[in-house]
């Protein structure tokens, strides 16, 4: 049996598949359920300094999924799939596998959403207000595009692009850094 857990998009849906086992979950709720594991991944990063350990369940309904319940013992998450324990890993690979999922949601959304971003960025472009609400270069494209072909009065002629701003999430300062003797 592998011991690697796959996540990946299938159609409209992000799959987790482990052990021969899978679920799927569409984007919206796939971004949900990452959202909460890492809620609850975070949480266990300040118990760890602290070393506090008990059992917390997340909510069924915060994780939105009727499938997986995810269980935080200690420092150790245990994801539990209809009715029995499907995985058991430590925290920091509960947050990896949460962000893995949240990015392949992000990615399916971004598809789903298409043509509102377009209308949407192409509106902010025709105001003079040349700002991106997306990352990918089609959507910014058809966007122009789109900005172009309807006359807009008082349209201002931009002369930049502004993308969306890239968030770079790291540990606190002080994590990793040793301790001078």
């Amino acid at each position: 049996m592998s011991q690697e857990l796959n996540v990946q998009t299938i159609q409209n849906n992000v799959v987790l598949s482990h052990n021969g086992l899978s679920v799927g979950m569409p984007w919206d709720v796939a971004v949900e359920f990452a959202k909460a594991v890492i809620q609850l991944a975070r949480f266990s990063q300040a118990y760890a300094k602290h070393k506090q350990h008990e059992l917390v369940k997340v909510d069924k309904e915060t994780v939105c999924h009727d499938e997986i319940e995810i269980f935080r013992t200690g420092l150790e998450f245990v994801f539990v799939l209809r009715g029995r324990e499907w995985i058991r890993c430590p925290w920091t690979a509960a947050l990896k596998i949460a962000m893995a999922v949240k990015e392949q949601g992000c990615k399916l959304e971004e598809v789903a959403l298409h043509e509102r971003s377009i209308e949407d960025s192409a509106m902010l472009m025709r105001t003079g207000l040349p700002v991106g609400l997306t990352h990918n270069k089609k959507i910014i494209k058809e966007a122009w595009k789109a900005a172009e072909d309807v006359e807009f009065p008082g349209m201002i002629e931009p002369t930049f692009v502004c993308y969306p701003p890239t968030i770079l999430m790291s540990p606190p300062p002080g994590d990793n850094v040793e301790e001078s003797r």
